[in-house]
């Protein structure tokens, strides 16, 4: 999930967004499906000081994969973002 984070946030290229969403999904085949990307969105409206900038359309569209891979919690946390 790291490294698709890392891929996620520099976004140099098109194809860094493709890799980003490859390590999104193999870390979510390893534990729950939505998992990853709800974390994901999680660090993306909150950042990480020094490495991650919050980013609300990023968070809005990891919580809304992790929504639609059925993972209650990202629709959840979606619906309350979009809201604000």
């Amino acid at each position: 999930m790291l490294l698709g984070l890392i891929l996620r946030q520099r976004r140099s290229s098109p194809e860094d967004d493709v890799k980003a969403t490859q390590y999104f999904k193999e870390s979510s085949a390893l534990s729950r499906t939505g998992y990853a990307e709800y974390w994901a969105g999680m660090l993306f409206q909150q950042g990480e000081k020094g490495f991650i900038e919050p980013n609300k359309q990023k968070a809005l569209h990891w919580l809304n994969v992790s929504c639609q891979e059925g993972f209650d919690t990202g629709c959840e946390e979606f619906d309350r973002i979009s809201k604000r």
